[in-house]
């Protein structure tokens, strides 16, 4: 049986559920829209430099191929969201965002400021977690 959770799918083996196997997979949604599932090799944590390679060498040509991208201009609009992991908030990252992707929907999770767009709890993405 395959369980997704928050970014990791666990894998049970029958009768074994102490210590499940653990794959972390990556996949984006949209409108009429589910990206292939992108697995992180088993072992690699994934730190904001992994997480931005991953952008460039995965995400990207997977939403250029999508969204259409020519003459440096994309052919289809679209929005790049991601929730607020360490990797996701490093100021480096977002900077590659910002230049990469048409657009994204910010997040600041301190307490401190203010969530911008992100909704803080929204029950619209929970079909995420049980529909892929």
């Amino acid at each position: 049986m395959k369980e997704f959770r928050g970014g990791i799918i666990r894998l049970f083996e029958q009768g074994k559920t102490q210590k499940p196997k653990q794959v972390m997979v990556w996949t984006g949604v949209g409108h009429g829209v589910k990206s292939p599932f992108f697995f992180v090799p088993t072992g690699v944590k994934v730190n904001g430099d992994e997480y931005r390679e991953f952008l460039r060498k995965k995400v990207l040509p997977w939403a250029r191929r999508l969204y259409g991208w020519r003459n440096g201009q994309w052919q289809k609009q679209w929005v790049f969201q991601q929730d607020g992991a360490p990797s996701h908030r490093a100021e480096e990252t977002r900077d590659l965002v910002r230049d990469i992707f048409p657009e994204c929907i910010k997040v600041d999770i301190s307490p401190k400021q203010n969530n911008e767009e992100w909704p803080p709890n929204s029950p619209d993405f929970e079909f995420a977690r049980t529909t892929l």
